[in-house]
């Protein structure tokens, strides 16, 4: 299951940037490389460390709401979202809402 959302999470990004950008195809040399880091390191830091060795994407589960994600966005880096958990006690429902989920990311 964990492994499923991943992907669906990754599919989701895929999605949007195809939505973001209609028409366009990638070059070998226009492909966005992602190198990215996961786990968790909320220290003041840890950004700056992961970007020095190469990083370009942290995963990041929302601890520091949308100030934490302009952050990132300063300091050059780019997020997978965390976006909460299936909910195992509803049938076909996850923890937060689609309206949350905007008002967390927009």
């Amino acid at each position: 299951m964990f492994v499923l959302k991943r992907l669906l999470l990754l599919s989701v990004a895929v999605a949007t940037l195809a939505a973001l950008f209609p028409g366009t195809s990638p070059t070998a040399s226009s492909r966005v490389l992602i190198r990215g880091a996961y786990g968790r390191d909320s220290s003041t830091s840890g950004v700056d460390v992961m970007k020095s060795v190469g990083m370009n994407t942290v995963t990041y589960n929302g601890w520091a709401g949308r100030a934490g994600l302009d952050t990132l966005w300063a300091k050059g880096m780019k997020a997978v979202i965390w976006l909460g958990e299936y909910d195992r006690t509803s049938p076909c429902a996850f923890e937060l809402s689609d309206a949350q989920v905007r008002a967390d990311v927009t």
